[in-house]
């Protein structure tokens, strides 16, 4: 239930989520690593989840991109050809990207462009391997 719950976005905890981004400010998270140091972020979503609510993305990337000092740009709205669109909204440090989230509009609780004769997989959305991939690509490029 309290897995259910979380996932519907209900298990948020502010004074959790505050300390986390103090710590990670500080330095002081767990482990030898600074926020300043984690690596990018990437979180893509089905803007029509009916499972996980899409805040949770929202905030992850939010919580991320805070602990790094980031700020988002401008979202951008991208569709090509026939799939859904998306909304990508990008967190930068100064020329730094720290946190990326993609929302897949009309795609419910599945993997994006995968093979429709799969279970959770919506082949009608934009390849969600290929983004991961270009953004891993544009990340190592810096």
């Amino acid at each position: 239930a309290s897995a259910l719950g979380a996932m519907q976005g209900r298990k948020l905890h502010a004074a959790a989520s505050a300390q986390a981004v103090a710590r990670g400010r500080r330095g002081a998270v767990p482990g030898p690593v600074a926020a300043a140091d984690w690596p990018p972020l990437l979180v893509v979503h089905g803007g029509a989840d009916p499972v996980v609510a899409v805040g949770n993305a929202h905030a992850a990337v939010a919580l991320w991109a805070s602990a790094a000092q980031a700020s988002a740009r401008p979202p951008k709205v991208v569709q090509r050809g026939a799939r859904y669109p998306m909304v990508v909204t990008e967190f930068k440090a100064g020329a730094r990207t720290t946190a990326q989230i993609v929302q897949i509009e009309r795609l419910g609780h599945a993997w994006s462009g995968g093979d429709a004769r799969q279970p959770f997989s919506d082949a009608r959305g934009p390849d969600a391997s290929r983004l991961a991939w270009a953004f891993i690509a544009r990340q190592m490029r810096h």
